[in-house]
């Protein structure tokens, strides 16, 4: 029996120090993330502002210089742009376009 109950002790140690170790790896995550909420704002608003001053402008003129109708639209909550073409039976396309910050 006292192995049992030696071995019950240590499956409690062992569950107490991990509930210890994950509350402070969290309570060390929420901090980061604190830290880093006022530059994900900006890179929202610079992503934003990219998308919608640079790329819907230059997709809507690929667009227009198609032999196909196409339309451009805010994709993704207003972080992705989507060109679709009209479909032909000479040409398909599919392009997918992902971009990150350096």
């Amino acid at each position: 029996m006292s192995d049992l109950g030696s071995l019950q002790q240590r499956l409690s140690l062992l569950v107490e120090d991990t509930a210890v170790r994950r509350a402070h790896e969290r309570a060390g995550r929420e901090s980061e993330m604190q830290e880093s909420e006022p530059r994900r704002i900006r890179q929202e608003r610079i992503a934003c502002a990219w998308l919608s001053d640079i790329v819907i402008p230059r997709l809507h003129v690929l667009a227009r210089m198609l032999s196909r109708p196409g339309h451009v639209e805010q994709v993704g909550g207003g972080y992705a742009a989507c060109l679709t073409l009209e479909r032909s039976q000479r040409i398909t396309t599919g392009s997918p376009f992902t971009t990150t910050e350096p």
